[in-house]
């Protein structure tokens, strides 16, 4: 009920990475403000998983100052959902249907990023229907798409960016580790 109904959203051209930010890079970061004496935020949950592993449990504040050190911003929810589900709108990233692991995988389990050929977007994107759950830029509230579909109503969505504070406290929009790996699955969190 909150990822619905569905809208238009017209988007100007944006970059994004091919896979999650790793632990090596995350810790990469925190290393670089440590030596600039600068605050370093606290490890991820994950710091002792290897280095290839996409980095989980941060705070939304620190995978954007992370962002804004790498020269990179966190995307937009409408960002997302066209990076993951390409122009034609698909349900996940490789398309229609259910997906075909090479190995059993489990919603909310975590592998190296990138080695999953078939949770890679249109784009050439890995791991947005599967693997760590993603931050955006956007409020989270669970009525967005439906205030979107009013807007949407007296003008174009142009690089629509969603509430302008959130329901509730400080929650942003996570978006991917769907029950079924649907793209448009969103959740809030603080």
């Amino acid at each position: 009920a909150n990822a619905s109904p569905e809208f238009v959203a017209f988007l100007n051209p944006f970059y994004m990475d091919v896979t999650e930010v790793t632990v090596a890079e995350f810790e990469k970061y925190r290393e670089s403000l440590r030596e600039d004496k600068k605050r370093v935020p606290p490890p991820p949950l994950n710091a002792d998983a290897p280095a290839s592993m996409p980095v989980v449990g941060i705070a939304w504040g620190d995978a954007t100052t992370y962002s804004r050190w790498a020269k990179k911003a966190v995307p937009t929810e409408a960002e997302f959902e066209l990076a993951a589900r390409g122009p034609d709108g698909f349900p996940h990233t490789w398309g229609e249907g259910r997906p075909v692991w090479r190995v059993p995988l489990q919603v909310n389990s975590l592998t190296p990023v990138g080695i999953f050929a078939g949770d890679v977007s249109p784009y050439g994107i890995y791991d947005l229907a599967g693997n760590a759950r993603e931050w955006v830029q956007d409020w989270y509230s669970p009525t967005a798409h439906q205030e979107a579909v009013r807007m949407a109503e007296q003008r174009p969505l142009t690089n629509w960016e969603g509430p302008k504070r959130a329901a509730q406290g400080s929650q942003r929009v996570v978006k991917g580790g769907g029950p079924n790996w649907e793209l448009w699955h969103r959740g809030g969190e603080s």
